[in-house]
């Protein structure tokens, strides 16, 4: 008998019905579906064509995934874990599953016989012993929690050769304050006195990069900016997803003090032939100019922005445009940024939001005049930002895991923020 299956969101794609309870999303017919009576809430197809799409390639069946020592859940060889309560209702389906893993905070694509049926959300823990890893970083040394006070904050490690370091986990940076528990691996640097008496001073998740800021990078010789170049790499880092992009529109913007002219670009996202009814509103020029004081490890020096969103208008761009132009002039008055910071103007600026954030949108472009980061633009409210800073006070990922946040929250409501304001208080 097909397992039940407890559900809050429905949605069709391509003629197939999809269910989800917020964590697993799968074919209704291979499940019993049973409607939350709470609510049901419909998604569009592209949140389910989203969710289906990956860019992995390591495929795990359920059989080869080993039982977590940190809570109920399972991991497979490259560290992904999920939650037990799923793998019991996936081994109760009737046919071989394998699972498509990407990174550990990517949607796992559930596979019957090579196709997608569902997909499911990793849980966030730390790595523990039996995780394939890389080798610690520089002269760090690899050791496993064995004791951990939180009320306290502070943890005993235990290193290769049998000895114990205290570790104040509640100063280390990154996500290590947050994760730390019994049996997860940490990457730690450790000075020894002349007493032969060890202690940590500085450690991270196992098998992450170290946290801090590296030191500022001579910036390349740059070359010329060729805003073709831009373009097709931007397109390029989308392509990857399955889906390809094809411009409906643009508009000029002059050069206004520190702001070098610019364009903005209207790209509708589409599969083969197949308009999906969402676009990137992408800025290209934006990067000529370095912001002063960037590139230090850790902010913004060249930049593009986009945005993603179900509908597009001239106060939009207009708005894109403006932030575009507020970070050129702030920077060139001493403000520093990063990704997963945000601009407010106090008042409902933006299209009636009062805030917007930048996070990493990909990896960054590699071009002649030099790397430039895309800067995902998305509106907020002050209340979202209180809350992103509390969930993620380190940020170590350029404000992806809050959007990636609000996606799950509701995707569609999400892309549609800009012409869906906040009533304003």
């Amino acid at each position: 008998m097909p397992p039940t299956l407890v559900f809050r969101v429905r949605g069709v794609l391509d003629g197939v019905e999809y269910v989800s309870d917020g964590a697993i999303l799968v074919r209704s017919d291979l499940v019993q579906p049973s409607a939350d009576p709470a609510g049901v809430r419909e998604i569009q197809s592209i949140q389910i064509r989203g969710m289906l799409a990956t860019l992995g390639t390591r495929r795990t069946t359920l059989d080869a995934l080993v039982p977590s020592k940190m809570g109920a859940a399972f991991r497979t060889s490259d560290e992904v874990a999920l939650g037990e309560k799923y793998i019991a209702l996936l081994r109760a389906l009737d046919g071989p599953l394998e699972l498509v893993t990407h990174t550990v905070t990517s949607p796992v694509v559930i596979s019957m016989g090579g196709v997608a049926i569902g997909a499911l959300m990793p849980m966030n823990l730390a790595p523990e012993v039996g995780a394939l890893l890389p080798p610690p970083s520089g002269g760090a040394i690899r050791g496993r929690i064995v004791s951990y006070a939180r009320e306290r904050g502070f943890a005993v490690v235990r290193l290769p050769d049998g000895r114990d370091v205290t570790l104040d986990v509640a100063a280390m940076a990154g996500s290590l304050a947050n994760l730390a528990q019994e049996h997860a691996l940490v990457d730690l640097e450790v000075a020894e006195a002349a007493d032969g008496t060890v202690r940590g001073t500085f450690a991270w998740l196992a098998g992450t990069r170290d946290p801090r800021p590296a030191p500022a990078p001579r910036a390349p010789a740059a070359g010329p900016f060729d805003a073709k170049a831009l373009l097709g790499h931007f397109a390029a880092s989308i392509a990857a997803s399955g889906s390809i992009v094809k411009q409906v529109g643009s508009l000029d913007y002059p050069a206004h003090h520190e702001t070098p002219s610019f364009t903005i670009h209207v790209l509708e996202r589409v599969f083969g032939e197949r308009r999906e009814g969402s676009f990137f509103v992408v800025t290209n020029g934006l990067s000529q100019t370095a912001l002063p004081g960037g590139g230090q490890g850790v902010t913004l020096s060249r930049f593009e922005l986009v945005t993603w969103t179900t509908a597009h208008d001239l106060k939009l761009l207009d708005t894109i445009a403006s932030v575009g132009t507020a970070l050129h002039a702030m920077a060139a008055r001493g403000s520093r940024f990063a990704l997963g910071h945000s601009i407010s103007t106090g008042a409902p600026g933006f299209m009636g939001w009062p805030r917007v954030m930048l996070s990493r949108m990909s990896r960054p472009l590699e071009l002649a005049h030099g790397a430039v980061d895309v800067a995902r633009v998305t509106p907020i409210t002050n209340e979202e930002w209180a809350e992103k800073q509390a969930l993620f006070p380190d940020d170590i990922m350029g404000g992806y895991p809050y959007v990636t946040t609000l996606e799950h929250r509701g995707f569609d409501e999400l892309l549609a923020r800009w012409h869906t304001p906040p009533p304003w208080k």
